[in-house]
């Protein structure tokens, strides 16, 4: 799927392309490669599709995708028992993991609210990759105006969403992070307002708590957003304030250890990212960078001079966040979400 995938999405660029169309008229006729482009813009917006009937027979079904879905499920039902999120190394019982406690928060308030059940630890990562599309295709239309290029778009980030599939379903709340990092380029494209910078807050708080690693992801969209803040010192200091008292009330919960948690992160990074870095990997990671990377280039190599310097700044933190990332997914385990 994900080969025919980027096959389709490189020969549109290709039927795209000026020069081919004049090279390639002596051959073909210029009406064939318009029903092309035609018929592969609507081969990878179907992706919506897929993605949407994929996630829903996932969370149906009575399985998990992958073996680290179990444990938190069991560990986020901890909290009912009021028993540790995060245990000590020292312990008999050590199932503790890198991943916040955001993750298992909104896990355990799904199995809560409906029961604890295989389904319904499975509704936020269900939920959140299906509003990521919603929104995706939200922040298309405002800025293209079209509505069948913001499918098209939409159906990009689908594909992109399938290549890693088991990653995006899973219950780890990755799918909650792309919904925030689809929320805070929303917020780029708003008016300015005090409540934005509030609600951004809570994003970078949220994220921080899900993977720490992952706040790169909000990187561009935290220099956007207050670059062009009419009261940047004031509005950062806010931005502060929140985090901080964020951070204080999240892990306020007796049972939540910030000096176990960072103590497994110490331990598990040491383990696999100083013995476990995979470089075939991190080439994967790289090459699947470039789907998004390249198109881009080329758009502003072609208009640079009439893009503002924020948004200059903006594609370079991008690129820059992009290739800072792809070491911590280049290790056994990991991988390209």
């Amino acid at each position: 799927m994900n080969f025919l995938n980027t096959l389709l999405l490189f020969t549109l660029f290709l039927f795209l392309s000026k020069n081919f169309r004049r090279i390639s008229e002596n051959i073909f006729s210029h009406n064939f490669f318009l029903k092309s482009n035609k018929l592969i813009i609507f081969l990878i917006s179907f992706n919506i599709v897929l993605l949407i009937g994929f996630s829903g027979k996932y969370l149906f079904s009575n399985f998990y995708l992958d073996h680290v879905e179990p444990q938190i499920a069991t560990v986020s039902w901890f909290f009912e028992y009021k028993k540790d999120i995060y245990n000590s190394t020292s312990d008999y019982e050590r199932y503790s993991l890198i991943f916040g406690p955001i993750t298992y928060y909104t896990n355990y308030l799904m199995m809560k609210i409906f029961g604890a059940s295989i389904l319904t630890s499975k509704i936020i990562s269900y939920l959140f990759i299906n509003l990521t599309l919603v929104l995706t295709f939200l922040n298309s239309y405002k800025i293209t105006k079209k509505i069948g290029f913001s499918f098209f778009l939409t159906g990009l980030m689908a594909m992109i969403f399938l290549s890693t599939v088991a990653a995006v379903l899973r219950i780890s709340n990755d799918s909650l992070v792309f919904f925030l990092i689809s929320l805070s380029v929303y917020f780029c494209l708003s008016n300015y307002s005090l409540k934005k910078i509030f609600l951004f807050s809570i994003i970078f708080i949220f994220i921080l708590n899900i993977k720490p690693n992952l706040i790169l992801g909000v990187l561009p969209s935290t220099y956007y957003i207050f670059i062009r803040s009419p009261r940047k010192i004031r509005d950062i200091i806010i931005f502060f304030i929140i985090v901080l008292v964020s951070l204080y009330f999240i892990w306020s919960y007796q049972n939540l250890s910030y000096i176990n948690y960072f103590h497994w992160i110490q331990i598990i990074s040491e383990f696999e990212y100083m013995n476990g870095f995979a470089f075939d990997i991190f080439l994967k990671n790289l090459s699947f960078s470039l789907l998004w990377i390249v198109p881009l280039a080329i758009l502003y190599k072609l208009d640079w001079k009439k893009i503002k310097t924020y948004e200059r700044n903006f594609f370079i933190i991008l690129f820059f966040s992009s290739l800072t990332l792809s070491p911590f997914g280049s290790r056994k385990g990991a991988g390209t979400a």
